[in-house]
C-alpha cells in the first residue's frame, strides 16, 4: 500500500495516494514517520488542512525537532493566515542550523502575513543575499516598498529585477 500511495502521488492523483497510505498505517502498527509525513502533505493536497495539522501536531509529540513536520507545519499555518506561528517555527528551523534561501523567504512571508514588516524586509533580504536567483524574494520586496509607500526603494528593487533576470520580467 506504501508504494501504491507513492505511485498514486507521483501521478498526481492524491486522493488515491491518502487512501494508501491510510490503509498502510492501518495494516502495519507503529511509527512509520515517513508514512505518516506522506499522509499528511496528501491530506494538506486534498484541502484537509486540519488533518495534516493533526498528523504533524502527532509526529512532534513524539519528534518535537522533526525537521519534515516542522516545515510542513509552518506551511500549513501559513496558508491558514497565522504568520507568528509560522515564523516561531522557521525561526527555530534556523536556529537548528538550516540557512537556506527558502526558508527565509518563508520566514519573510510569515512575518509579512504577521504584519512584522520590518523583520520581513531583513528576511527576504537574507534569502536573496543566500541565493542571487530568489526572486520572489526580491517581488516581496518590491511590493512591501509600495505598501510602505517608498515608491524609490520599490522602483530600485523593480530595475535591479529586470537587470537579474530580464525573462521574468512582465512587459507593463
Amino acid at each position: 500500500d506504501y508504494f501504491l500511495g507513492m505511485t498514486y502521488l507521483k501521478a498526481g492523483n492524491t486522493e488515491s495516494a491518502e487512501n494508501h497510505f491510510t490503509l498502510h498505517l492501518t495494516q502495519h502498527s507503529g511509527a512509520q514517520i515517513r508514512t505518516r509525513l506522506l499522509l499528511a502533505v496528501t491530506r494538506a493536497m486534498n484541502g484537509n488542512v486540519d488533518g495534516a495539522e493533526k498528523i504533524l501536531n502527532e509526529i512532534l509529540v513524539n519528534e518535537p525537532n522533526n525537521t519534515s513536520a516542522l516545515n510542513l507545519k509552518s506551511e500549513l499555518l501559513l496558508k491558514k493566515g497565522k504568520g507568528k506561528e509560522s515564523a516561531e517555527i522557521v525561526q527555530s528551523l534556523i536556529e537548528q542550523g538550516d540557512d537556506s534561501a527558502a526558508l527565509y523567504m518563508r520566514l519573510g512571508l510569515s512575518q509579512l502575513v504577521a504584519g512584522e514588516s520590518q523583520g520581513a524586509q531583513s528576511a527576504l533580504n537574507k534569502a536573496r543575499s543566500l541565493n542571487a536567483n530568489a526572486y520572489q524574494a526580491t517581488t516581496l520586496l518590491i511590493f512591501q516598498a509600495i505598501q510602505l509607500k517608498d515608491y524609490a526603494g520599490a522602483l530600485g528593487l523593480a530595475e535591479e529585477f529586470i537587470k537579474q533576470a530580464p525573462n521574468l520580467a512582465l512587459p507593463y
